[in-house]
């Protein structure tokens, strides 16, 4: 979690292109070796290594090799930003670091605020660049920790900050997802066909988490390129129409 370079670390933060030589020598071996223990014990989970911390402030690249070069493993990263406007260049450099790697990515941390506004900037700029995110941390979500996750214990602005419709698992390969927090309308468009070439079938169904907290009132769904196979309280489900090659869903408040 969160390395640290040691006394040679400005090079990590004050060149764009990060301490490459720095990550080679004092990462990737360690991180070769873990990977190598977690396989040998037969877990098949996807690995993720973690950049030095410097890299979480979008300042400069990283150049960290996959864990052990196993192709089942990715880049955990944290975006704390040192302004909002290089929050987008964080996940840019980790956008870089998967271009070149093929390797999975994973927002591991991000927020540590309750100010809503600043959490739909953030969750807006990960949900942009389509990549999955994990908020940091639960005290930034239920006042005193010591009491139950009662509604009278929340940050109420976070927690619907945090809650609002996703994508859970696609039938192709997503290609833009947006969503407006002052309309509660979601939308999201993807690819039939999968990462690496994969064809699925048009009854192969892409799934949605649909929150009841956003949508108390109930939803509407339009679909273009498919139809809606199942529509729950708090669940969706599409598939794509016969010959589409790309979907787009919308989902908005009943009453909009």
């Amino acid at each position: 979690n969160e390395p640290w370079p040691g006394t040679t670390w400005q090079p990590c933060l004050n060149n764009a292109n990060g301490c490459p030589l720095l990550e080679k020598s004092g990462l990737d071996p360690y991180y070769a070796r873990m990977d190598a223990a977690i396989r040998a014990k037969g877990d098949k989970h996807l690995v993720f290594g973690e950049p030095y911390v410097l890299f979480n402030f979008g300042k400069s690249k990283t150049h960290i090799a996959l864990p052990g070069k196993d192709r089942s493993s990715g880049l955990s990263f944290h975006m704390y930003a040192l302004t909002a406007a290089s929050e987008p260049a964080v996940l840019a450099n980790a956008l870089t670091w998967s271009a070149a790697t093929g390797g999975a990515l994973l927002e591991t941390e991000f927020g540590a605020t309750t100010y809503a506004p600043a959490i739909d900037r953030m969750v807006g700029e990960s949900d942009k660049a389509l990549i999955p995110w994990i908020f940091w941390s639960f005290d930034s979500v239920v006042r005193n920790l010591a009491d139950p996750p009662t509604v009278s214990n929340f940050y109420q602005g976070a927690v619907s900050a945090l809650v609002r419709p996703h994508p859970i698992a696609v039938a192709g390969t997503p290609t833009s997802l947006s969503y407006d927090p002052t309309s509660k309308t979601m939308s999201f468009t993807w690819s039939t066909t999968g990462p690496g070439g994969r064809h699925y079938t048009p009854a192969t169904q892409t799934l949605f988490d649909v929150p009841f907290r956003t949508y108390p009132g109930g939803y509407v769904v339009s679909v273009s390129g498919g139809k809606v196979s199942r529509s729950g309280d708090e669940s969706l489900a599409v598939v794509a129409s016969s010959g589409a090659t790309e979907v787009s869903v919308r989902i908005k408040p009943a009453s909009r």
